[in-house]
């Protein structure tokens, strides 16, 4: 009998396992295989917290995308439980204040679209 791997451990396992690991090991061990992949995605963006403007833009342009636009088609914005911008938008320049707002606004919009009960949560720091 061969010996377990951790791509063969349950969904509930891996969960476990991953809950400890840090957010800059958890996207490495996503590419590691595809039973990972679809296992540990929800726990990825359950809770995002972004530190600059740019980042924090391509996430959100990200996470508003249809769900046939991302890979395995899933629609990623369904698994954020929180969300936290963690830098003054308010302090960027008037070109990046204005692409960072219809950012939000977009997955904001694709929330309420894909969502019955959206749980999303912005809180600017």
């Amino acid at each position: 009998m061969a010996a377990p791997s951790l791509c063969t451990l349950p969904h509930e396992l891996l969960n476990t396992i991953a809950e400890d690991l840090t957010e800059e090991i958890l996207p490495s061990l996503l590419l590691t295989s595809k039973n990972i992949n679809n296992a540990l995605t929800p726990l990825l963006y359950a809770s995002i917290s972004l530190y600059d403007s740019r980042t924090a833009r391509k996430c959100t342009n990200t996470l508003a995308k249809e769900p046939q636009e991302h890979y395995a088609q899933r629609d990623l914005a369904a698994y954020v439980r929180s969300f936290t911008v963690r830098f003054d938008a308010f302090g960027l320049k008037q070109g990046q204040r204005v692409r960072f707002a219809r950012s939000l606004e977009g997955l904001q919009r694709a929330r309420k679209r894909r969502l019955a009960h959206p749980s999303f949560v912005l809180v600017q720091a």
